[in-house]
């Protein structure tokens, strides 16, 4: 009886979608002021960014087969601080579109971590990849989430986590 319900349990877990089986990792960077989780460990880097103010770009990325998922944090330095208004944000959001290829479709106001933010789904040009993203500005920061994967990608329950465990502080 206990192996029937043993084999019960395994089928049911292997019927689940494979999403659901993941473990998500909790990850923070407190020196960059925010924290999420991803659907594994993220790989870290950074660069400078040329431009007319000095930037760095924060990069934390995990992906799989299935999906990409991205935090970029790009600091402002020389006591610039972006404007958190709609048309930074805006133009954050066509600057990640074009740099992936891809054509934003939808566009709207979110709040995000207590912030206000802008939100938009993007998909490539061969219509096989598509985007989540989102932009929010804290202090000398902006922050950009993105998840990125297979239609329907963009309002699956794992896009819609990793947004929403996005943490500033």
């Amino acid at each position: 009886m206990r192996l029937r319900g043993a084999l019960t349990a395994l089928l049911l877990v292997a019927a689940l979608p494979a999403g659901a089986q993941q473990r998500w990792v909790a990850f923070s960077d407190p020196a960059q002021g925010f924290s999420a989780q991803f659907p594994g460990p993220p790989r870290e880097n950074s660069k400078p960014v040329d431009g007319k103010f000095p930037l760095t770009a924060y990069q934390y990325q995990f992906a799989d087969g299935s999906g990409v998922y991205n935090i970029s944090v790009i600091a402002f330095a020389g006591g610039h601080n972006p404007n958190p208004g709609p048309a930074f944000l805006t133009v954050m959001i066509a600057n990640y579109a074009r740099g992936s290829g891809a054509t934003v479709r939808t566009q709207y106001a979110i709040t995000l971590a207590g912030r206000p933010g802008m939100e938009a789904i993007a998909e490539d040009s061969a219509h096989n990849r598509f985007h989540l993203i989102d932009v929010v500005v804290l202090g000398t920061r902006a922050y950009l989430i993105v998840s990125e994967g297979a239609r329907g990608h963009e309002t699956s329950p794992e896009a819609v986590q990793f947004r929403n465990s996005f943490r500033l502080g």
